[in-house]
């Protein structure tokens, strides 16, 4: 039903109120301040239209307000948001918001977005974006609704700490105690398991995203454990990948294996017998684990899962 009053609550002395279709149909608007509140009500804002938060500004959306994203929310610096539990936005549209924090940082948190960065490397300035559509895995397994993109400069060594965290409502029937990170250089994937621990308490997913860049989400662990295909990425083919004692590592395109590191479920160390570097087929002997997931990295940068029987 058209009109609607948004009732956005602002700090400053009276801005006045709003009387709006639910979907905003402006090329650009941009809103600056301190606090603003949308009480109840919906916004939807269309696709093509870019709504701008200028300066430290919060917007605080409430529980049974709705906010549909079908464009571009930009927070720059300083703005950010806070969505209801059970509430996110949603809507096929992105969110940004810049990083600009000086290296080292740690617990930053650009826009309030749910996507937390620590590194003693950088790189800074990120913009980070965040999307609401699922990813999904060639044979039609889903992620969360939720993903980030990190757009940078360049950074050929190093690494970012990361804490994902979602809204309950955004897992579409995905178990959260079986939860990794995954990233790709590209929103279609490939997807690479990432080693990465999720903590269902604070609906989050934590991990190490080594030379970061491009999109990150989280799927189920387990997801691609069927699929023999998804076994081979990155040029480097790993098998068995349901294991009792022997893995075979082999580089298919003449990138050689420099490195290799094993990781429980929970992101710590295996000791596993050490390599040669330079080699381009590699046989790893399991040191008598327990039953569970394992992570395999290669080269710093390629994370590939095992399930030890």
């Amino acid at each position: 039903m058209c009109p609607i009053q948004l009732n956005f609550l602002t700090s400053q002395p009276m801005h006045k109120w709003f009387i709006l279709c639910p979907i905003l149909l402006l090329d650009q608007a941009v809103v600056s301040g301190q606090q603003m509140r949308l009480i109840s009500g919906s916004v939807t804002v269309a696709e093509g239209t870019t709504v701008t938060l200028e300066g430290p500004l919060e917007w605080t959306i409430d529980p049974g307000a709705t906010v549909v994203n079908n464009g571009l929310i930009s927070l720059g610096e300083t703005a950010r948001i806070f969505e209801p539990v059970g509430g996110p936005i949603t809507g096929a549209g992105t969110e940004t918001a810049v990083l600009t924090a000086i290296v080292p940082y740690s617990n930053e948190e650009p826009g309030n977005l749910g996507l937390d960065l620590s590194s003693s490397s950088g790189p800074s300035p990120i913009t980070v974006v965040r999307g609401h559509i699922p990813r999904e895995f060639p044979e039609g397994d889903s992620s969360i609704g939720r993903w980030f993109e990190l757009r940078s400069g360049p950074m050929v060594n190093g690494s970012i700490d990361v804490v994902l965290t979602y809204d309950p409502s955004e897992l579409y029937g995905l178990p959260p105690g079986n939860l990794s990170l995954f990233s790709s250089g590209d929103m279609t994937g490939p997807w690479s398991l990432m080693a990465s621990a999720p903590d269902v308490g604070s609906n989050s997913v934590s991990g190490s995203w080594f030379q970061p860049g491009g999109y990150i989400t989280a799927f189920d662990m387990d997801a691609p454990t069927p699929v023999p295909t998804l076994v081979v990425q990155n040029g480097f083919n790993v098998f068995p990948t349901v294991v009792n004692d022997v893995v075979h590592v082999v580089a298919l395109d003449h990138q050689p294996i420099e490195s290799l590191e094993l990781f429980d479920g929970i992101g710590r160390t295996v000791p596993v017998d050490p390599i040669r570097s330079g080699v381009d087929h590699v046989q790893v002997v399991l040191p008598g684990l327990g039953t569970g997931a394992y992570f395999l990295r290669l080269n710093n940068q390629h994370v590939f899962k095992l399930r030890v029987l």
